[in-house]
């Protein structure tokens, strides 16, 4: 976000966020600005593009998805935690044709 905004690297410093100290901050700079973090970046945006199906599970750790949903002590099924990781939130629909299709078949096997 904030390389985007921030052009040049006295941009970035004079930005810095009142709730980051300023040293880190500066580390954090220099980071964002060096060939290493730039090589990674591009070739995470690489990788990502690859994804086939994205899931909608967030920072949330399966382990914690799977004691949420939890009834009365027994877990989800590998296929349930599947179909919770791959639909949309709001809707339901799921995200791409591939994950809808491989939702269709987990249903499927869940029932």
């Amino acid at each position: 976000m904030y390389v985007t905004k921030y052009k040049s690297k006295d941009a970035l410093m004079k930005n810095r966020p009142s709730h980051i100290p300023r040293d880190q901050w500066t580390g954090l700079v220099l980071y964002w600005l060096s060939d290493k973090a730039k090589k990674r970046s591009q070739a995470n945006r690489i990788s990502r593009a690859k994804q086939k199906m994205p899931h909608t599970g967030g920072s949330k750790s399966i382990a914690t998805l799977m004691n949420e949903k939890a009834i009365d002590g027994i877990e989800p099924t590998r296929a349930q935690v599947y179909i919770l990781t791959h639909t949309k939130r709001k809707d339901g629909r799921p995200l791409d044709e591939e994950s809808s299709n491989t939702v269709d078949i987990d249903e499927r096997e869940v029932e």
